[in-house]
């Protein structure tokens, strides 16, 4: 545990929480939340205080996203790519996940985008929102078991296996995709993240108590375009 902070805990919400002395990427208020959390956060801790930033360039951006590959059993840091586009008269930060997920440019309409904004799991409203993107259909196309969702969320052989690859990133606020600016996504957002796929492969999607809402059609195509 290191210096004080405006931050709130990530598990009891209290403030000034302390960042974790290695990431500094997550807070927590006592020893005790940060025992709790450890075996969620164990799994990107070292590697995100270890990932570098690439070259930037004007004309070329990148944010910090988590990528969770099908055949490796921890998730990974990446640089995702973003540009801005024009979407309904709005100039937005479009990130471009589809390599990630093994999608060229006539497969993009395969994938989908769910946006989360709510915690039920800590009783919490995030302030930023995260967008998780993946295939669609991924239960019925023949996608493989997804390895490193496996490993986070501890549920093996369960029916509801998350399959096929999958991308998490951050948006600044909660304006979705009318009013997109990109943030690096952390590990605060990792904890979030996985509190969503645990309650997802533990039981039925409709079950799930994490609040989720769903882009539609157009909004899908704006993010591919």
């Amino acid at each position: 545990m290191a210096t004080s902070n405006t931050k709130n805990c990530i598990l009891c919400n209290k403030s000034d929480a302390r960042s974790c002395t290695r990431c500094r990427s997550i807070h927590y208020c006592s020893k005790a939340c940060q025992k709790k959390d450890w075996p969620i956060h164990r799994h990107l801790c070292s590697t995100f205080a270890s990932f570098d930033p690439p070259e930037q360039s004007t004309d070329h951006q990148r944010i910090k996203a988590i990528f969770f590959p099908v055949d490796e059993t921890k998730p990974q840091m990446v640089w995702l790519p973003w540009n801005w586009r024009m979407f309904e008269d709005t100039r937005c930060q479009f990130p471009d996940p589809y390599p990630f997920l093994g999608l060229d440019e006539s497969r993009r309409m395969l994938s989908r985008v769910d946006t989360i904004f709510q915690n039920k799991v800590l009783g919490r409203e995030l302030s930023d929102l995260i967008y998780i993107h993946y295939i669609d259909n991924f239960l019925n196309d023949g996608s493989k078991v997804n390895k490193s969702i496996e490993t986070i969320t501890g549920f093996y052989g369960t029916s509801q296996h998350w399959r096929g690859p999958m991308i998490a990133y951050g948006v600044v606020g909660q304006h979705g995709v009318h009013d997109i600016v990109c943030r690096d996504i952390d590990l605060g957002d990792f904890r979030h993240i996985v509190d969503f796929l645990q309650m997802y492969c533990g039981r039925p999607p409709e079950e799930a108590q994490l609040k989720m809402f769903h882009l539609t059609t157009e909004q899908l195509f704006a993010l591919g375009r």
